[in-house]
């Protein structure tokens, strides 16, 4: 989704989003938001809050909406979830059908996403999701050794190196996007060498 955001990063974009203070905030909490997707639903459940409270401080929700609403995909996943509520009227199922709605508002995100998050900020909120990533793969080495460090939130699951994550699926999904994500920044940007070695260094042990 960030990448996308990064190709529809036009200056009608920018227009909302260079306005307001408010927004400048929401999107360094977007790198600290990237950084725990991968450890802690948690504290990016309390993350997404705040971000969602600066939101509405920041104005203009009229305008925002109908800019994020003329998108392509915001009204692709839009349809998706009225289709998947009207499903739920008809169900024989109420308790199931509600469930299974409520498990997809997390899909009307992207409208806050794509009326806040700056085309500047793209490469810092890949790189934030990246040192989450970078992070998980150190502990979970030391777990292999069998070093815990205290008071980190991890997943009591049986999983012998898998530290935050509720299961060896979730991170492989996990793995995978971050070596997506690695390869796509080494290919696009021209960034610092020593930065290249590090994504190769972790794309390698991954």
């Amino acid at each position: 989704m960030l990448l996308y955001i990064l190709l529809i990063g036009d200056l009608e974009s920018m227009r909302f989003n260079k306005k307001y203070d408010f927004t400048l905030t929401a999107n360094y909490l977007f790198v600290v938001y990237a950084f725990f997707i991968s450890i802690s639903m948690d504290i990016t459940r309390d993350i997404f809050t705040l971000i969602l409270i600066l939101f509405f401080l920041s104005g203009n929700i009229k305008d925002k909406l109908l800019f994020a609403i003329k998108d392509k995909v915001v009204q692709a996943f839009l349809a998706f979830y009225i289709i998947h509520f009207i499903w739920m009227i008809g169900s024989q199922s109420i308790e199931v059908a509600q469930y299974k709605v409520s498990s997809l508002r997390y899909m009307l995100y992207i409208i806050i996403y794509i009326t806040m998050i700056r085309s500047d900020f793209v490469y810092k909120i890949l790189n934030g999701f990246l040192f989450g990533i970078f992070f998980n793969e150190i502990i979970s080495y030391l777990m292999f050794i069998g070093i815990k460090i205290p008071f980190l939130p991890y997943q009591t699951t049986g999983f012998a190196n898998v530290p935050f994550a509720l299961s060896y699926t979730q991170y492989g999904v996990l793995l995978s996007i971050s070596l997506g994500v690695m390869l796509y920044l080494i290919l696009t940007y021209r960034q610092n060498i020593y930065m290249n070695i590090l994504y190769g260094f972790f794309f390698v042990i991954s």
